[in-house]
């Protein structure tokens, strides 16, 4: 059995980052902008770690247990954080980052990337860096290593000189 080839996502850990906060990113990412200044995201984002482990089944729920958000000012945009609860899973998230572009656009410029967990050809992990946006999934190739600052710079690099596009991948 090869990892590379058989690996699954934990559905609660995938759902929650690949599908609930892509979509609640791309949807509502200046409202979490300030709820992150707020300080009340955090107990929002734990409510919904919470829930999406309610529709899988008990023995698939995970805690949330390394759960975190923290906000960032890079050159280009604001850039809300987060960590969360260990990956260990093809394509689950080590990261998630909400770039949120200043100056203030309306409606907001806003972007979601992901800093997945992968495995090489030889069952070697690996990240892979990646965009969601609201038709596909962007694969921008090897990433960084498991690191805030370094997915952090990552981000940046992209905000400030555009994608190294790998594969985009259309999903449902």
């Amino acid at each position: 059995m090869s990892k590379f080839a058989d690996d699954e996502p934990r559905p609660h850990h995938y759902v929650f980052a690949h599908r609930i906060l892509a979509k609640l990113a791309l949807k509502h990412g200046a409202r979490m902008l300030e709820m992150a200044k707020e300080a009340s995201l955090m107990p929002a984002l734990e409510r919904t770690w919470d829930d999406a482990g309610r529709n899988v089944p008990p023995k698939d729920r995970l805690s949330r247990d390394g759960l975190e958000a923290s906000l960032h000012r890079l050159r280009a945009a604001d850039l809300i954080l987060i960590t969360l609860p260990p990956a260990s899973h093809a394509p689950e998230a080590h990261f998630a980052g909400i770039a949120i572009a200043v100056p203030d656009a309306q409606p907001p410029s806003i972007r979601y990337f992901v800093l997945e967990f992968g495995w090489e050809p030889n069952d070697e992990p690996r990240t892979v860096f990646c965009e969601w946006t609201p038709e596909n999934h962007l694969n921008m190739g090897n990433g960084p290593p498991v690191e805030a600052s370094a997915f952090i710079a990552a981000i940046a690099d992209v905000l400030d000189h555009g994608p190294r596009l790998h594969a985009s991948v259309r999903l449902p």
